[in-house]
């Protein structure tokens, strides 16, 4: 009897325990809900992403983190001694720089278009699915961020900067998947802190076709600005203190609240001007941010909010509740904290006049757009553990295991695009290993030092550290028994090399092209990219197939890039003595024929484009002839003649 009074006590403390802690953590996440509601987009983001690192480690690594944080907070005097020297010794560095000021151009971040970013949301983007300890995650990191690119109809690049991605925050609505299944009423926690970040998704391991989602743009709408001089160096204007300024620095400090509005993380952008109002270019500069009016202030506000954290911390039950007291910790020190922010700027030139923009306030943007898995074909896919890793099929249904964990698909690091052939191990590089989907099973890879991806069908293959590599296909077969020294890829065509330095350009399957005789490829323009041979060059479709015959000699031609175009339109041929122009947009037809000896491009004509031409040395007189080999003034005109009409736009 008394055994078992004793386990129903145990039991009824637990259980008391068990819901003491579900109340602590619900009073804690309610407070954190609140204090998130007053905060900008752009700070939660930042806290987002410190939280989504944090959630690798233990409860007590995350303890021992607080407790290292603590001790090194005692350095905070010595890097303040090291500004001041820093200060000190640019100073002196800058103080008798008095040349001629230099004039610099920036693009003014704080014009934020959002239009083009709404456009950009809305025309959708693309996302990896990668399926972890039976969870899925849609990736759309930085490092995928050149495939999220996207185009006018002019093919002007309109895809919005990084930065200003992170200024956003979206919510999963709902998710289709191949097999036509739809799950939507998700909760908050299906959100991503960013466009370009990897995020929890759901559960469930099937294919996913796409996402609905919602997202909240948080950008600048109202802009301040001061304009301040010499004389005004003691003064506050706007909540801005100068502090020092002379010919080639000023010193000046910034609070984070103007009056009753509380500016936003990353305020302030500034330009020095000189006499003539031109921009000067800036030599050196940087700010010093301390939460408090003072380093004293600063340093008890800091040491008290990093003693609380660790104190609780240590208190903390379960890794959910420390992570929600390491947030907490982090929300107050952004709305407790009144932020001070000294900046030290330095610049080539005479400053006469210098101009500080503030952020005075953020609106946010609601935008529904539908994100597409970049890889829907995808028939195979691995759940990965910490010591196995299970290989599915594309309704995430268990195929086979493999012994070894943390698998990964290769993929290269310039583009990210992904082999599903092949794939390694992160657990202390065990090595590379084929995916032998036919009979199940992972096959070893032996004596391979080094593996590259070359496309979705190609690996090249390193042998014992061997400097030159074999190129294998999606079956783990050589395409030939040759090594390669020299390999590029572009686009989906591969440019080799062997010993003898003789070159082949193959397609994505290892075949041998058309243009296989080159040992040139450039970049691909508008589908198009130019390759060489010798002194001679053309252009060549993603296919290898030549648009052009081989027979446009290099010297003394040009490309045509307009103001208004991202990649270039036109291309300057010449055969022999005479000129030509290809139309790289258009399929690279030679729309003006190579039978000018003279051909110039007029520059200023980026919606009218325009070329001056001669027809052969003997004649004297000039013409314009337009893109697609008009005439559009006869050829009756000098040299000088010409120059008038482009000088009044006659043409």
């Amino acid at each position: 009897m008394k055994k078992i009074l004793i386990i129903v006590f145990i039991t009824l403390l637990s259980c008391n325990q068990s819901k003491s802690q579900i109340e602590t953590l619900s009073s804690l996440e309610a407070e954190i809900k609140e204090k998130r509601d007053v905060l900008p987009l752009t700070t939660l983001n930042d806290i987002d992403r410190i939280i989504e690192k944090l959630k690798s480690l233990t409860l007590e690594e995350l303890i021992e983190d607080s407790k290292v944080n603590l001790e090194d907070f005692n350095n905070f005097n010595d890097e303040e001694k090291y500004i001041q020297d820093f200060i000190k010794k640019n100073k002196e560095k800058f103080k008798n720089d008095t040349i001629d000021s230099k004039s610099v151009y920036y693009n003014n971040y704080h014009n934020f278009n959002d239009s083009l970013y709404v456009d950009y949301i809305k025309s959708g983007l693309g996302f990896f699915q990668v399926i972890k300890n039976d969870s899925t995650f849609i990736n759309m990191s930085g490092v995928n961020y050149h495939l999220n690119k996207k185009y006018d109809s002019n093919k002007r690049d309109i895809t919005p900067s990084p930065d200003v991605l992170s200024l956003s925050k979206i919510k999963t609505s709902k998710i289709f998947y191949k097999d036509g299944t739809v799950e939507q009423n998700l909760s908050s926690e299906y959100g991503c802190p960013q466009p370009t970040l990897d995020c929890f998704l759901i559960k469930n391991k099937k294919n996913i076709d796409s996402i609905k989602i919602s997202c909240s743009i948080d950008f600048v709408s109202k802009i301040d600005s001061i304009t301040v001089k010499k004389e005004d160096v003691g003064k506050t204007i706007k909540g801005i203190k100068i502090i020092d300024f002379n010919d080639n620095y000023i010193f000046y400090e910034a609070s984070d609240k103007i009056g009753n509005k509380v500016l936003v993380t990353g305020l302030k952008t500034s330009k020095a001007l000189d006499k003539n109002k031109n921009q000067i270019d800036s030599r050196q500069s940087f700010k010093n941010v301390i939460c408090g009016k003072n380093i004293e202030e600063a340093i008890t506000f800091e040491n008290h909010n990093r003693q609380n954290e660790y104190r609780d911390l240590k208190e903390a039950k379960t890794k959910e509740e420390g992570l929600k007291i390491i947030e907490n910790y982090m929300l107050n020190y952004q709305l407790e904290c009144q932020f001070h922010e000294i900046n030290y700027c330095f610049y080539q030139g005479n400053i006469n006049e210098y101009v500080i923009y503030l952020e005075t306030e953020r609106d946010v943007l609601e935008v529904d757009a539908t994100f597409s898995n970049f890889y829907l074909n995808q028939k195979w896919y691995l759940n990965t553990h910490e010591t196995t890793t299970d290989i599915l099929n594309s309704n995430g249904e268990f195929v086979f295991s493999a012994p070894i964990g943390n698998l990964s698909f290769l993929s290269t690091n310039q583009d990210s695009t992904s082999n599903f052939n092949f794939i390694e191990s992160s657990n202390n590089h065990t090595g590379y290993y084929y995916l032998d989907y036919k009979n199940k099973q992972i096959v070893l890879l032996n004596n391979v030092s080094l593996v590259k991806v070359l496309n979705e069908n190609l690996i090249c293959v390193y042998y014992d550290h061997d400097s030159s590599g074999f190129i294998v296909n999606e079956n783990n077969k050589k395409i030939t028994d040759k090594s390669y020294y020299n390999i590029k890829t572009v686009g989906k065509l591969v440019l080799v090399s062997d010993k003898t330095n003789t070159f082949d350009l193959l397609d994505q399957n290892g075949n041998p092209t058309d243009a296989k005789d080159i040992n040139y490829i450039g970049p691909f323009y508008n589908g198009l990219a130019k390759v060489k041979k010798g002194e001679k060059f053309s252009f060549i479709n993603d296919k290898g197939v030549y648009v052009q015959p081989l027979s446009f000699d290099i010297k003394d031609t040009y490309y045509v890039r307009h103001k208004h175009e991202s990649f270039a339109e036109m291309q300057i041929v010449k055969k022999g003595e005479l000129y030509g122009v290809v139309d790289i947009k258009n399929e690279g037809k030679l729309t003006i024929p190579v039978v000018y000896e003279e051909l110039y491009a007029i520059s200023g004509t980026d919606d009218n484009p325009a070329y001056v031409a001669k027809k052969n040395l003997t004649d004297k007189f000039y013409g314009i002839v337009g893109t697609k080999g008009n005439i559009r003034k006869p050829f009756k005109y000098t040299l000088n003649e010409i120059y008038a009409l482009l000088d009044n736009s006659d043409f």
